[in-house]
């Protein structure tokens, strides 16, 4: 048959109990099944009929009809009305294996009978397809008009304040935040032994001197010097004893300097006793990048480099005149004894093996023909989803081993269907299901004049 738009189309009927439960128009020319299966073309749960019976068969662009001896029915053969038992009689409907097949013209027409249901079905002009109706302009509206008013302004009004609101923020200019000890929070200063005001004032003292205040300190040192008011802020030497001004807050940041070194982790790491220049400190900023590790730490207190010639002392604290630090000796021996292992698991690969026996002509049978060849290579070709079923529960049971036969029905599209496990001699079920869905989702070649059913056995055994 060809694709030309004045051949006609299968119209086929489903009626049970004398009453029409399904019509369908098949517009394209295919093979049409029936049964039980959820894969059929027309699910017919009362027929008897299990998987998906090709009914209505397509070969070379003609319908076959396709029916067994138990079939009943009456069929239109050019002028004459037939019964199936007619057909079979004098060889109008061609034997194929179990079933019978009666080509088809678009002038037929029938009936088939299945328990209490009957398919109706002939050849029909198919119809123009439907077309669309669609509406005027002015009967349609613009999709202006179709927008509710109340929405659109509140959304409107949304977008216009948050736009004025970004706009403001971006407008705004933002004063540069502290930098230096200023920034610190009043608690840490604290906390480093330091005073807040003392901390804050120079620096304070120093960002809002203009030329007009000085002016007037240089005036102000031309008078007799007043004795200086007594505040409850700790001073040093240095700084009680210089005047006011410039010299003045360059002595108190010398002041914080020493203040915090003294107070800090600084004054371990970076003096010789506790107190002075660091020299570790100096000795690592001085551009000195050959010094060791041991030379930079010399002479400082409470800190000991663990080597080949410490290896022996004691494990005591820092003598007396250091810092307090306790001396730590880390030894790194490696030991001279039987290794020890780390503990890791080391886990075992497990493979099975899985054989599949030769299959011979007597293996497969169905109204269609597909030699065992071709069904071989896609079994051999499909064969690491098989072994993967079996090593899945051999990783429960290393002892498992055996047979499993499966009986694969292969559709006229070359899809499997009805997978089921004939025979089992493993005693574990779950890998027969494992193999079952497996296959459910293999392809074959598509055989010819029908379905084929053929029986593949494999065996498994443990490689180790």
């Amino acid at each position: 048959m060809g694709h030309s738009g004045d051949k006609k189309i299968l119209r086929i009927g489903i009626v049970q109990n004398g009453r029409m439960i399904e019509e369908r128009l098949v517009r394209r020319r295919e093979t049409v099944t029936v049964g039980e299966s959820s894969r059929a073309s027309f699910i017919l749960p009362t027929a008897g009929i299990l998987g998906a019976f090709p009914l209505f068969e397509m070969r070379g662009g003609v319908y076959f009809l396709k029916f067994t001896e138990r079939a009943r029915g009456k069929v239109s053969v050019g002028d004459a009305v037939l019964e199936l038992a007619t057909l079979r009689e004098q060889g109008i409907a061609k034997k194929q294996g179990k079933y019978f097949s009666l080509s088809l013209s678009d002038e037929s027409r029938g009936k088939i009978c299945f328990e209490d249901l009957a398919i109706l079905f002939q050849f029909v002009a198919p119809p123009p397809p439907a077309s669309s109706i669609q509406m005027s302009a002015n009967m349609r509206g613009s999709w202006w008009k179709n927008l509710e008013k109340t929405f659109v302004l509140c959304l409107l009004g949304s977008f216009l304040l948050q736009t004025c609101a970004m706009v403001y923020i971006l407008s705004q200019d933002y004063p540069e935040p502290p930098k230096g000890l200023a920034a610190l929070p009043d608690r840490f200063v604290t906390v480093l032994g330091i005073e807040p005001k003392a901390l804050k004032d120079p620096l304070a003292e120093g960002d809002k001197k203009t030329d007009e205040e000085g002016d007037q300190q240089a005036a102000e040192k031309a008078k007799p010097a007043e004795e200086p008011k007594k505040t409850p802020v700790k001073t040093s030497k240095a700084a009680a004893a210089g005047p006011a001004g410039p010299e003045t807050a360059a002595a108190r940041r010398e002041r914080m300097n020493r203040t915090i070194q003294n107070n800090t982790i600084l004054k371990f790491i970076g003096t010789t006793g506790g107190e002075g220049g660091g020299s570790l400190v100096d000795t690592l900023k001085g551009g000195a990048a050959d010094v060791s590790m041991a030379e930079a730490f010399s002479g400082s207190s409470g800190v000991m480099v663990a080597n080949g010639e410490t290896d022996g002392r004691d494990r005591r604290t820092a003598t007396a005149g250091g810092s307090g630090l306790a001396n730590v000796d880390i030894d790194m021996k490696r030991s001279t004894g039987p290794g020890v292992g780390s503990g890791a698991k080391t886990e075992v690969s497990i493979k099975g093996n899985v054989k599949m026996s030769a299959l011979s002509e007597s293996d497969s049978f169905g109204s269609g023909t597909l030699s065992v060849s071709e069904i071989s290579k896609v079994t051999k070709r499909k064969q690491a989803g098989i072994q993967s079923c079996y090593e899945r529960r051999l990783k429960q049971n290393p002892s498992l081993k055996g047979k499993i036969k499966v009986q694969i029905t292969i559709m006229p599209s070359g899809k499997t269907s009805d997978v089921s496990v004939i025979e089992d001699t493993i005693g574990d079920s779950a890998v027969g299901v494992c193999i079952v869905n497996e296959i459910l989702r293999w392809r074959f070649p598509k055989p010819e004049g029908g379905e084929v059913t053929v029986a593949v056995p494999f065996i498994f055994s443990p490689a180790n």
